[in-house]
């Protein structure tokens, strides 16, 4: 009886270990470099994402149409930037470096968009920020793969994950803080900006290039094509488009509908700033 208390006792610490030295083992500090690096990117990118269709109807003044067909085009441009990404990233370019491009095209963005006045300029930087999301998910996700063994992916995606959602709730919260603070929208923007420089320091400074070399040359155009060949990825591909059709169009559409239905007795640039800060509150 005391062997069988013992052993359930060595089982159950056992357990409670694994996760310990995966999160304390010095070899795993890419695993929270990357973490920190989707922190920042997911802050400014969900900041940015969050207020493009509040801003841009409410206080420039663009159609509700208009900022779809402009958050529309970044969409499709992420499509594109997750299959450069990929290639970038396979290639004798590394994932490092496609993480920079990611990181360097997203400070382009937000620079549009403390300028962006007008749908065209938009489009534009829809466009930039969608191929830095495509370039910066592929990128992150092969390097980490790269540093874990397989049985640690789980414990290092469950983080990048955790970062993730954290991200994304201090981007929506940050951006209502700073239109309660400061009466300018550019703010927004250059905050954002300003995490995508962190973003960039970071990966110049602690990411390391992880992708092996191989000692054949690969072609990474035909790896595609094998992938394509794949009937259960493509069930999956078919299944996240029907996802983040959803999340795209209640995520868009839900806070500029509250904000229309708070504000709709007051149009001044006060009461309209005041009812952004709210909403924001509420998707924090």
């Amino acid at each position: 009886m005391i062997n069988v208390r013992a052993t359930s006792h060595e089982l159950l610490t056992t357990n409670h270990m694994t996760y310990l030295p995966f999160l304390l083992q010095s070899s795993n500090r890419q695993v929270w470099f990357q973490a920190i690096g989707r922190l920042l990117y997911q802050t400014g990118y969900g900041l940015i994402q969050f207020y493009i269709p509040l801003v841009f109807v409410k206080q420039v003044g663009l159609s509700a149409t208009a900022v779809g067909i402009g958050i529309g085009s970044g969409s499709l441009a992420g499509v594109l930037g997750h299959f450069l990404g990929g290639y970038l990233a396979d290639s004798q370019y590394g994932r490092k470096n496609t993480l920079l491009v990611s990181a360097i095209l997203s400070l382009l963005a937000a620079s549009v968009l403390v300028l962006t006045h007008n749908l065209p300029l938009l489009i534009v930087a829809n466009l930039i920020i969608g191929l830095s999301a495509g370039c910066y998910w592929t990128a992150a996700d092969a390097a980490t793969i790269d540093v874990t063994a397989s049985e640690e992916r789980h414990h290092a995606f469950a983080i990048l994950v955790l970062a993730d959602s954290l991200g994304n709730g201090l981007g929506v919260f940050s951006g209502g803080l700073l239109l309660s603070l400061i009466d300018r929208i550019e703010a927004l923007f250059i905050f954002g900006g300003l995490l995508f420089l962190g973003f960039l320091v970071l990966i110049q400074v602690a990411i390391v290039e992880t992708r092996q070399d191989t000692p054949e040359p690969t072609n990474t155009l035909q790896g595609f094509a094998v992938a394509f060949k794949d009937q259960v990825l493509r069930l999956f591909v078919v299944v996240n488009i029907l996802f983040t059709t959803y999340v795209a169009l209640v995520s868009s559409t839900l806070p500029l509908y509250f904000t229309n239905t708070s504000s709709h007795l007051s149009s001044t640039t006060e009461s309209t700033q005041a009812s952004l800060a709210s909403i924001a509150n509420l998707f924090t």
